[in-house]
């Protein structure tokens, strides 16, 4: 998707800036301003999309209830999108995303015709949640020896290995943040 230009922006901030809708404010900020937030934006998708995006965010907020309380909030906000995303006539969506260099992201989905926003979704980098689980995990206990033959650092409380390796053996992928 390509970036959105100065004259999309503006056109959403004068149909939109009176906000009333979830995250209005956040959304202006990032729209007006800080030149490190990137904004893109999809060109019209047809009137079928929409009807494509009710399914794919119903689904996505049963699948998000099931992954536990850390995406509870999340899958509530999805949830809210696909009940407006039933609730709006048929016509052209447009998907704004905005990516904030704190890792934060918004995505907007604005219904064309009714000139009206049918829900924003705030997401995190996925970084972000990584390091949250990571830390999460608590303190390496000196006295004990995580399981790895390679590995020297002692084991978080409930679990045979380090932070790393626990998250490792959890998420199915090496944890790449900083320990």
């Amino acid at each position: 998707m390509p970036g959105a230009t100065f004259e999309q922006r503006a056109a959403f901030l004068e149909t939109h800036g009176n906000g009333g809708f979830r995250y209005a404010r956040e959304v202006m900020t990032a729209m007006r301003g800080d030149e490190r937030t990137t904004v893109t934006c999809n060109a019209r998708a047809d009137s079928a999309w929409l009807l494509e995006l009710r399914e794919i965010y119903r689904g996505r907020a049963q699948h998000l209830l099931t992954r536990g309380e850390e995406y509870e909030l999340l899958a509530i906000e999805v949830s809210m999108l696909a009940a407006a995303l039933e609730k709006a006539p048929v016509q052209p969506v447009r998907l704004w995303i905005l990516s904030q260099p704190d890792g934060v992201s918004y995505n907007i989905f604005e219904l064309v015709e009714s000139r009206a926003i049918a829900g924003v979704v705030q997401t995190e980098d996925e970084r972000i949640a990584q390091r949250r689980f990571f830390d999460s995990l608590g303190p390496e206990q000196p006295d004990t020896h995580c399981k790895r033959a390679d590995c020297e650092r002692g084991t978080i409380e409930h679990s045979v290995f380090c932070r790393a390796h626990h998250f490792e053996s959890i998420k199915g992928m090496p944890y790449l943040g900083e320990r």
